[in-house]
């Protein structure tokens, strides 16, 4: 497309450039475009690919070559391309446009949430391009979407409708004010999470083990570094106080993913490595096949204990909100537990039970937390039930366990139930059944929804807030990236319209 604009402008045309998702046209589209037209020769339209397209379930309707087809089908239209980003910038870039046109919604940069906007206007008249805007009336493609197509269920609507009640956006901007003035210390392991990817070859003629051909691998810094990662954009003011093998290899990547704003405060264990597991996949499907654990989870020193608790210490003071994520590899003990448990001034916890502890991490080795969320498998080995219901169970058990005020269990794709001193007040199924990767899904609602029940949210919102989180990083392979505050932004937005 680079190409064709070139030669278009060498004979004197003018180019104009629309860019946007498309996905079920209507006429303020038309309008929209017909109007773009009347500023140039030729009319370029470039789509959003499918795979960065992060506008709530169900989206995009329609694929990319359907979006193309359609809008080719339109006489004004004289090309189209697909984008493999999630911005224009590409586009722009390489189109390198005369006039690059927008709708009137986003004259006020002011009120886009992604501040998208802004940056397109710089790269266009970095070309010399510039960037206009129609004048014609507007219509919500996510706003028909949500009221004839139908994406979501009953049960999710009822907590849309209760957010919009509240204020919607509004509300929601209200509580990110608060949560920007907290200082958040994180406590938990770090893990290296290494993704293996290969071909499946068949068994092997002479043993009983599949053969494989190895392709290639990422790196990801995942455990606490990832549930801190995802509240970059929330605050300013977060502290990770964790352990990690002196001089591991694997350490850089730590380095390389985290936002300079956050502070990685950890203690260097001698003779031990860096928490690392190893997945093996099948790059066809991405299913994962096996997995290695290189760890060291045998008791901290005298010295390593003394150093890790100075330095919780020292930042509980500070810390308005303290959120553990205790994968049960070593880091947290006992004298660490009592500190935490009675010097925190709110106190979010996620105590895993997972192969690497074998049912050793339970949440019950902790006697209290302000907020507490857990899967349902962890809930019932901790609860030693394994078929009551649930809402019955933790009415039984969960004041046995832990003392919280605030208590979710997660449930993968049937969503989330969510209990205030030990009763089921809330509950909201998954938002998405488009699943990439679960890995850290539920890290993420965790870390996600922690600064809001800090700052007064209720059940309600933490569910809804929650399984927006888990809907987007499920989405994600590994933790390939973190999640954005603009992008939870848009994605509730369009939930509201």
């Amino acid at each position: 497309m680079a190409k064709k604009s070139e030669k278009l402008k060498e004979r004197g045309k003018k180019v104009v450039l629309c860019h946007g998702t498309f996905d079920v046209l209507h006429i303020g589209h038309l309008r929209y475009l017909k109007a773009a037209k009347q500023n140039g020769d030729v009319l370029i339209v470039t789509i959003t690919s499918d795979n960065f397209i992060l506008k709530g379930p169900g989206r995009p309707v329609f694929n990319n070559d359907l979006r193309s087809e359609m809008l080719s089908n339109i006489d004004i239209v004289d090309f189209v391309s697909v984008i493999e980003d999630e911005t224009a910038i590409p586009a722009i870039s390489s189109i390198k446009p005369n006039y690059y046109v927008k709708g009137l919604e986003y004259k006020d940069a002011t009120k886009d949430i992604t501040g998208k906007i802004t940056v397109e206007k710089k790269e266009v008249e970095k070309f010399n391009g510039k960037l206009i805007f129609t004048n014609e009336i507007v219509f919500s493609s996510s706003s028909l979407i949500n009221k004839f197509i139908d994406p979501v269920d009953n049960s999710i609507k009822e907590h849309i409708e209760k957010f919009k009640i509240k204020g919607g956006m509004s509300y929601f901007n209200e509580l990110l004010k608060k949560i920007e003035k907290l200082n958040i210390l994180f406590i938990g392991d770090t893990i290296i999470d290494q993704y293996d990817y290969v071909d499946i070859l068949g068994k092997s003629s002479k043993e009983t083990i599949i053969a494989t051909q190895y392709h290639s691998s990422d790196v990801f810094a995942g455990g606490v570094v990832a549930s801190a990662g995802h509240l970059t954009n929330f605050t300013k003011n977060i502290r990770i106080i964790s352990a990690i093998g002196a001089q591991d290899p694997s350490n850089h990547v730590i380095k390389k993913v985290l936002d300079k704003s956050i502070i990685f405060d950890a203690v260097e264990l001698n003779n031990r490595p860096t928490v690392r597991k190893q997945r093996f996949v099948d790059q066809s499907y991405f299913k994962k096949m096996f997995e290695v654990y290189y760890m060291d989870d045998s008791p901290l020193s005298k010295s390593e204990k003394k150093d890790i608790l100075n330095k919780v210490e020292r930042y509980l003071k500070k810390a308005d909100l303290v959120i553990v994520n205790d994968f049960g590899h070593g880091l947290i003990f006992e004298e660490l537990i009592d500190l935490i448990c009675n010097k925190s001034k709110f106190l979010s916890l996620n105590s895993q039970t997972n192969s690497g502890n074998r049912g050793y991490n339970y949440i019950n080795k902790y006697s209290k937390a302000d907020y507490a969320v857990i899967d349902e498998p962890e809930f019932r080995l901790a609860a030693q039930d394994k078929h009551m219901e649930l809402s019955e169970l933790a009415n039984k058990k969960m004041s046995e366990l832990l003392n919280s005020n605030y208590f979710i269990v997660t449930m993968g794709k049937k969503g989330c139930l969510a209990f205030k001193n030990n009763k089921l007040v809330s509950s909201m199924p998954a938002i998405t059944n488009k699943v990439v990767d679960t890995v850290g899904a539920g890290d993420a609602f965790f870390s996600i929804t922690s600064p809001f029940a800090a700052v007064g949210a209720d059940l309600d919102d933490l569910c809804f807030i929650g399984n927006v989180a888990g809907a987007m990083k499920v989405d994600i392979l590994g933790h390939r990236k973190f999640l954005e505050k603009t992008k939870i932004l848009k994605y509730i937005e369009t939930l509201l319209k």
